[in-house]
């Protein structure tokens, strides 16, 4: 429902324009009310990804990484037989 439509609803039910204009400040006050917590929310969001992200890198450049992880080791076919 747009403002227009409003409006012209309270015009039908005659209003006075003090009214439309207290009805219109406030609905205005409360759009803005909402936006800036909703702003406040997405802002408490991207904080506390900041700290984790900041967090892992933490970690991350702390941590002694084995340079041989993830690889696999040669085994040769005769030495297999031997270790089953």
């Amino acid at each position: 429902m747009s403002l227009v439509h409003i409006l012209l609803d309270c015009a039908s039910l005659n209003f006075s324009g003090r009214e439309i204009e207290a009805d219109t400040s406030n609905l205005s006050f409360g759009i803005s009310r909402v936006y800036s917590q909703q702003c406040g929310y997405v802002l408490a969001d991207a904080e506390n990804a900041q700290h984790s992200i900041r967090a892992l890198l933490k970690v991350v450049r702390t941590a002694e990484l084995d340079p041989e992880a993830g690889r696999g080791r040669h085994v040769n076919a005769s030495r297999a037989r031997l270790l089953s």
